[in-house]
């Protein structure tokens, strides 16, 4: 770790803190408006209504963090609304091994690590049967990849919001389809409720949950054997702040497919028409993760680098277009270059000569794509040790990655690797036989083995006790700012409704409609103005997806 004093970054560190502490205490009281609003529809028995206001709170503490990383009481309240809504099956015995794998998902986007390490498990793991569930894909086309990785593992692929029903049935089928498997393991999004309802019985397969989002709130502590945790900064914020005993997780990184060069450095510059004698600085990530904070972009982190070196080229593969890095760009003489995100950046990593994160939310799969061609990576991380889990951390990074405190420090590593031809050979050559011993094929199923053995063996959990616990440190005051912008709580309430109201029985449908039309919610709703709001989310999934295929 490159350490330069932090004061370049101070009054940036600052405003951060203060503005995240002033929001933690805010989206404190918020959540817990939503949490006593779900439970007095629990206790009115409005179940349906219950389900929409549960993902409602767990969205806003992922989206609005609030210095909570787990919620006993909504856990509880899925665990009751589960008991008087589904119907439960016979008791089944652990399997003695697991021939059988179910992944759930709540949504497989064409683009991101998570799916991409869902497809390689499937992959990888020959010696089983692999099965894919989908929550909520919506009118999201699937990717084939997944399509033919779950055929070529002779298992099943379903999608249950393309059937009739809301979030409870949607928990039933999935209860039911369960039922086939040895073993589940939960790939969801933070606030996916369906899969936190469907195995709220002891009467189940083992489930294990992947933390791949362990940078904040998430729900399934009360319904998890096994927590396969991708890193050590997620293992201890399990153990520090979401209440789960040591011996309930084990450790599985990211899988990736085996690094290897198609064309030269040289040649994959000539093809996506940068100069061959250049020097590529390569960023990788979805547009998010580089959001703007204090006035200082990620295009403005490189002007001084990029002045000093005017071979040196910033290319991102992600952001799209951003006004707010024009003037950063026209400084440089148009050597920031920023891309749309795109299916298959393998051609750009090859072309790269250094790596740099994103900022300020690092993206962990990227530079470990990067750091198996041998490329040298830097991040930029000034928010402190207690703050590793905002880090770019993983194992074959750790000790090997340039992480930079300050800005001086980052400057002063990518000036040393632009011009240090060596020092680049040298950092890159190491990182390939570390990302082998933690991330590739063999190594990887060594460790997915102890997994399996560990479900196999573990008692079924079922349960989430205790108090809610909350944080006002580090790194609790930082995350609003990366993550969540600038929120007006109380309306999100209402705007994250208007686009649930599909998944309510059609009373309460309607009376939550002409709520939101009174107070000025459903305007633009498109062509077919605010009714389409009306209908239920089966339906115009439905739709869409006949509209699709009828124009293919």
């Amino acid at each position: 770790m490159l350490d330069i004093p932090a004061d370049d970054f101070a009054p940036l560190l600052q405003e951060m803190r203060v503005f995240g502490e002033a929001r933690l205490v805010e989206n404190a009281a918020c959540f817990g408006r939503i949490v006593e609003h779900a439970e007095q529809l629990v206790g009115q028995g409005r179940y349906d209504e219950a389900c929409v206001q549960v993902f409602i709170a767990a969205f806003h503490a992922v989206a609005r963090h609030s210095g909570v990383w787990a919620s006993p009481k909504l856990e509880s309240l899925l665990t009751r609304i589960a008991q008087q809504t589904l119907t439960d099956l016979p008791g089944r015995r652990a399997p003695a091994e697991i021939r059988h794998v179910m992944h759930v998902t709540t949504q497989i986007p064409t683009v991101g690590g998570l799916a991409r390490m869902m497809e390689r498990w499937i992959r990888t793991d020959a010696g089983r049967m692999h099965s894919v569930v989908v929550t909520r894909q919506s009118t999201m086309p699937l990717p084939d990849s997944i399509r033919e990785a779950v055929a070529q593992r002779h298992g099943g692929l379903r999608i249950l919001d393309h059937g009739r029903g809301a979030l409870i049935e949607r928990a039933q089928r999935l209860r039911d389809i369960a039922q086939e498997a040895d073993l589940v393991v939960l790939h969801t999004h933070p606030f996916d409720i369906v899969p936190q309802l469907a195995f709220a019985t002891p009467n189940r397969p083992p489930v294990a949950f992947l933390d791949h989002a362990d940078h904040g709130f998430w729900l399934g502590t009360h319904i998890t054997d096994v927590m396969a945790s991708m890193r050590e900064a997620g293992k201890r914020i399990m153990i520090e702040r979401r209440s789960i005993p040591p011996e309930r997780i084990a450790l599985l990184p990211t899988i990736l497919a085996e690094p290897r060069r198609k064309v030269s450095r040289q040649e994959a510059k000539r093809r996506i028409g940068v100069p061959e004698d250049s020097v590529l600085l390569l960023s990788v990530a979805r547009a998010r993760k580089y959001v703007t904070v204090g006035g200082m972009s990620f295009a403005d982190l490189h002007v001084p680098t990029l002045l000093d070196h005017p071979k040196a080229i910033l290319l991102t593969v992600g952001p799209g277009k951003r006004d707010d890095w024009t003037d950063a760009a026209q400084r440089c003489g148009g050597r920031i270059v920023s891309l749309p995100e795109h299916d298959d950046p393998s051609l750009f990593f090859e072309a790269a000569d250094i790596y740099v994160d994103s900022f300020p939310f690092v993206s962990i799969t990227s530079t470990l794509e990067a750091a198996g061609l041998g490329t040298p990576a830097v991040s930029l991380f000034p928010f402190g040790t207690t703050s590793e889990v905002l880090g770019c951390n993983m194992p074959g990074l750790d000790g090997l990655l340039v992480t930079c405190t300050s800005r001086g420090a980052y400057e002063a590593a990518l000036s040393r690797l632009i011009t240090d031809e060596a020092h680049r050979h040298a950092l890159g050559q190491e990182l390939p036989r570390q990302i082998a011993a933690h991330h590739l094929r063999d190594a990887w199923l060594g460790k997915l083995e102890v997994l399996y053995a560990h479900a196999v063996t573990a008692p079924r959990h079922l349960g989430a006790g205790g108090p809610v616990l909350h944080f006002d440190g580090a790194p609790d005051v930082f995350i609003q700012a990366i993550h969540g912008g600038n929120p007006d709580g109380e309306g999100d309430r209402d705007r994250l409704l208007k686009y649930e109201l599909g998944v309510l029985k059609f009373p309460a449908r309607l009376r939550e409609w002409r709520r939101l039309r009174t107070l000025g919610l459903l305007k633009g709703s498109g062509r077919y103005g605010p009714l389409i709001y009306l209908l239920p989310e089966w339906l115009k999934v439905a739709v869409s997806r006949w509209r699709r295929r009828k124009h293919q």
